[in-house]
């Protein structure tokens, strides 16, 4: 399973909120991420992961799903840039997931 990037999207690359909410074409307020409220119970492709990571929490963009590693995109995991990395599904800092 995957999902790719529409070309000319913006968002902030110093908040990993702003880079949600343009991924996933989400316009309403969020709040910061360890107060999110998760609300799908397995992860599939376009959906975020919750973290506890930081601070306010983390969220990321899952782009891809094989075994029990989730390939996630996200902006200010590393400050003001925008990665990707891989986190297995059993990591204890995922707060669950959200659509």
């Amino acid at each position: 399973m995957a999902l790719n990037f529409r070309q000319g999207e913006e968002f902030d690359p110093c908040s990993c909120i702003s880079f949600i909410k343009s991924k996933m074409g989400r316009f309403e307020p969020l709040g910061y991420p360890n107060i999110m409220i998760p609300n799908a119970e397995i992860p599939w492709p376009g959906y975020a992961v919750l973290t506890d990571e930081g601070p306010y929490g983390h969220i990321a963009l899952i782009l891809h799903i094989e075994g029990s590693n989730l390939l996630i995109s996200e902006a200010n995991y590393q400050p003001c840039k925008v990665s990707t990395r891989s986190l297995d599904i059993s990591d204890p800092r995922i707060r669950g997931f959200w659509y």
